[in-house]
């Protein structure tokens, strides 16, 4: 048996702060349309304050949208962003990359005080089954240094069964990385 050599090992798991934190949070929701061959709107507003051995408030907000298109197809979009503030723990900043924020990145490859993403896919329109194409693009970093011309970009096609209740994606980061990521996840925008 040969000896377990760096490339054996797992990835190592980010640390968090050792801290106590006493706090609050909140989200507000709403949503509008059942129809899956209708409009279909989400959106959802969150705040969050900590305080004790550190002091932080994060705030995010996202908005998401699908209706049937032209020619049997189905459009969707989706975009947020959040922001934190004063002296924000590990665990409590933001991250991208996976198949809720960043398709075609690495889980939580990137972390910040504050982010922007958005999401677009066009699919077939039948929700029992459909067949997309998406492109997702973020930016992720310090506060005082949000930018909106140079984020990260992946494009990829994927499979969604019962209205997005399983997909499975295969993404390629195209803008800051290039490799390809299989996703798969429950409750997607289709």
């Amino acid at each position: 048996m040969r000896g377990l050599t760096q490339e054996d090992t797992a990835n190592t798991v980010l640390g968090a702060d050792d801290i106590d934190v006493d706090g609050v949070r909140g989200s507000f929701a709403l949503f509008s349309g059942t129809n899956p061959n209708g409009l279909i709107v989400t959106s959802r507003m969150t705040g969050e304050v900590g305080t004790g051995d550190m002091s932080f408030q994060r705030a995010t907000a996202s908005l998401s949208a699908g209706h049937p298109l032209p020619f049997g197809l189905a459009g969707a979009f989706a975009v947020g962003g959040g922001m934190t503030w004063g002296e924000v723990p590990v665990q409590r900043q933001f991250f991208l990359g996976r198949s809720g924020t960043l398709r075609g990145f690495d889980n939580n490859e990137q972390r910040g005080e504050a982010f922007w993403r958005a999401r677009a896919e066009v699919a077939t329109g039948f929700a029992a089954a459909r067949l997309a194409l998406f492109s997702d693009v973020g930016w992720i970093g310090d506060r005082d240094a949000l930018v909106f011309d140079d984020p990260f970009a992946s494009v990829g096609g994927g499979a969604s069964f019962l209205d997005g209740l399983f997909r499975a994606d295969l993404a390629r980061a195209a803008k800051r990385g290039s490799r390809w990521k299989l996703h798969l996840y429950m409750d997607g925008l289709f």
